[in-house]
């Protein structure tokens, strides 16, 4: 499986990462996936600290999942810190979690006890009719190999993209080249901010790092994480 290839980039580049805030699914605990779900109170509560963190970073171009839940997160963030418009992008939503899909864990263990056994092993690829490990390593691959000509054609240093936890599970695991398997996984907060730094080097080789990893620019009562897949 191929991995993006920074290589290509131009200039050094700021790749930004955010998960939506937190959802009225998130508060109720139900898997999400494809689903649409509105941000609750607290959502946005998340999305406008957000936004304030991200006043003081110069994005210049601004990307969102297709769903409701990031599209309203990056609508808040980008309107509170006076960022360009965010363009949805296909490639950013979240992955299909199959018949799990709006279904709390509960419901999940009483319609499909064989099915959630298997998933507790192996995760999303032991869903039927889940989207799979092939498809998303193909999806994230062409998500970084889009940003990447983005990046080089506009001139643009700082991409954010609003994605969603289970999809950006895979926008990590591409820079590390592991697209053969779920697990392990790294924990992705509602509203959680991560940062990849790439920087050519010469035709075949990119310096990369991952700066800031799952920070949340929260005060007070919106510092909660009531989060599930989504």
């Amino acid at each position: 499986m191929s991995k993006p290839q920074f290589s290509r980039l131009t200039d050094e580049t700021e790749f930004y990462f955010l998960r939506h805030g937190n959802s009225e699914a998130n508060s109720a605990g139900i898997y999400q996936g494809r689903h649409n779900s509105s941000l609750s109170a607290l959502g946005r509560e998340q999305a406008g600290e957000t936004g304030g963190w991200f006043a003081e970073h110069e994005i210049t171009k601004v990307f969102c999942s297709p769903l409701a839940r990031a599209i309203e997160t990056a609508e808040i963030v980008t309107t509170g810190a006076q960022l360009p418009k965010p363009e949805p992008l296909e490639e950013l939503i979240e992955i299909d979690i199959g018949v799990f899909s709006n279904l709390a864990p509960d419901e999940i263990q009483q319609r499909y006890p064989d099915d959630w056994q298997r998933f507790q092993r192996h995760s999303w690829e032991a869903v039927p009719e889940a989207e799979s490990i092939a498809s998303l390593s193909r999806r994230v691959t062409s998500l970084w190999e889009r940003l990447i000509d983005e990046a080089n054609a506009g001139g643009h240093r700082r991409v954010l993209c609003v994605s969603h936890g289970g999809f950006m599970q895979w926008i990590v695991k591409a820079t590390f080249g592991t697209l053969d398997h779920w697990l392990p996984l790294v924990k992705i907060s509602n509203c959680g901010i991560f940062r990849y730094r790439a920087k050519p080097i010469d035709a075949e080789h990119a310096y990369g790092i991952w700066d800031i990893f799952n920070h949340r620019a929260l005060n007070g009562s919106a510092d909660a994480d009531l989060s599930r897949l989504g």
